[in-house]
């Protein structure tokens, strides 16, 4: 993701639902100025928390959809994980405004899948049966193959044009000047 977008000490970075502030470190680390949006005043706390000694990162509590970005735009708008929690009639569009033409939209998405050390998973399903029983019984991982990649949202927005950084990982796209 900092190859393709070109991440420099210069780069403004709105990274959405930065939590804990887990994946906000590394990129501040390149020297870009960051701005975190989080819903969640706890998590906002423990990510200041976590990111107190670097001086380059904002942390602002507000759900996505009613906050006020500043007047200049960013290069990258970052979302590991959080993207898909945001009003699908809103996100995509919101991102793409706060973007500077031709800059980046990333969004990581995971989810826990068969495969690897599918065994494990297996041999402990029953702990967590008996540990949370909000788990349904039998539960198993999802194969990879078997998940939808789906990048119509990006594709339909028409704000976009789109291009996978990995298989299942990620997409980006290049806001369209």
């Amino acid at each position: 993701m900092v190859r393709h977008c070109g991440l420099s000490p210069r780069s403004r970075v709105l990274e959405i639902g930065c939590g804990t502030g887990q994946a906000t470190r590394p990129l501040a680390g390149l020297g870009c100025t960051i701005v975190a949006v989080e819903l969640s005043p706890e998590l906002a706390a423990v990510a200041r928390r976590n990111l107190q000694e670097i001086r380059n990162v904002t942390v602002e509590v507000s759900p996505f959809e009613h906050w006020t970005p500043p007047t200049t735009p960013f290069d990258l708008v970052f979302s590991a994980t959080a993207f898909h929690w945001i009003d699908p009639d809103i996100r995509v569009d919101k991102a793409a405004d706060v973007l500077r033409p031709a800059g980046t939209l990333a969004v990581l998405h995971s989810e826990h899948v068969a495969g690897g050390t599918e065994s494990f998973f297996a041999d402990v399903q029953a702990r967590y049966e008996t540990s949370d029983p909000r788990t349904p019984p039998g539960l198993r991982l999802t194969p990879a193959a078997d998940i939808p990649d789906d990048p119509t949202e990006f594709e339909r927005s028409a704000r976009f044009g789109c291009r996978r950084a990995t298989r299942r990982s990620a997409t980006v796209g290049r806001r369209c000047p």
